[in-house]
C-alpha cells in the first residue's frame, strides 16, 4: 500500500481532532437532525428514538456478524438497515462507517469492507452509549 492509503486507512480508524482540543471527538448523537426530520414533532421524536434504541444493538451486531463471514450481500443490507437507523438520529460517525462498509459491499470489496472493522466498532460504541445516557 502507498502512503496515500495508509493515511487514508489510518485516518477512518484514528479519532479526528478540532482546532479546540486534541482529543475531541463531535457528539455522537445530533438529535437536532432527528427533531428536524420529523417537524420539531418531540412525541414523535422520543417515540421514534424508543424504537431506534431498542432495535440499534441487533442491527450493530448483524453487521459485525456479517463483517466476519464472506457473504457481501448480507453485508451490505445489513451496512444499509444500519445507516438508515444512525442517520435518523444524527449518529454521523456510524452513518459514515456504515456508508462505507455499504460502499465496499456493492463494489465488492470484501477485504476493504473488513478493514473497516475497527473504526465501525468505534462509532457504533460510541452510539450505544449516547443512546443509553438519552
Amino acid at each position: 500500500a502507498d502512503l496515500s492509503q495508509l493515511k487514508k486507512m489510518m485516518g477512518n480508524w484514528l479519532p479526528h481532532k478540532n482546532e479546540n482540543s486534541a482529543s475531541a471527538l463531535p457528539p455522537a448523537i445530533d438529535l437536532a437532525v432527528l427533531k428536524e426530520t420529523l417537524g420539531n414533532n418531540e412525541a414523535l421524536a422520543r417515540e421514534l428514538l424508543e424504537k431506534i434504541r431498542a432495535k440499534l444493538p441487533a442491527q450493530i451486531n448483524a453487521l459485525a456478524d456479517s463483517l466476519n463471514g464472506s457473504d457481501l450481500i448480507v453485508t451490505g443490507k445489513s451496512a444499509y438497515r444500519l445507516k438508515g437507523a444512525a442517520g435518523m438520529i444524527g449518529a454521523r460517525a456510524l452513518t459514515a462507517e456504515c456508508d462505507a462498509i455499504e460502499a465496499s459491499a456493492s463494489n465488492g470489496d470484501l477485504a476493504n469492507a473488513q478493514a473497516l472493522r475497527g473504526s465501525f466498532h468505534h462509532a457504533a460504541k460510541r452510539t450505544t452509549a449516547a443512546l443509553t445516557m438519552l
